[in-house]
């Protein structure tokens, strides 16, 4: 058996393997479409969840700020008060993992 008759040698072989290669390359820009093409920062999340923890989490972080602005809060005060709400606005919308203690009588 000659190499000329190998299957691995003909041009079909070498078609099907571009096109093995197509396919890999384009499963692999799906799977990272996010990353290769982020929203816009403005763009409304496809996620509820999401959605839900920016409104929640847009009106404290205002407040927050309009009371560090106001020197009503230090700025630490302020850092700590935007993580606890953050993580507030996290467990309310859905994105927590409820990893926390439970109370008594729950």
């Amino acid at each position: 058996m000659s190499g000329r008759d190998a299957f691995i040698d003909r041009p079909a072989a070498r078609g099907i393997a571009i096109l093995v290669a197509l396919a890999a390359a384009s499963a692999l820009a799906w799977i990272h479409r996010d990353d290769l093409f982020p929203p816009a920062p403005g763009a409304d999340p496809a996620n509820p969840a999401e959605a839900a923890f920016r409104a929640c989490y847009d009106a404290r972080a205002a407040q927050i700020a309009e009371s560090v602005a106001n020197a009503e809060l230090t700025a630490e005060q302020g850092t700590l008060f935007t993580a606890r709400a953050e993580a507030f606005c996290r467990d309310t919308a859905g994105g927590g993992n409820n990893a926390g203690p439970k109370l008594p009588g729950q």
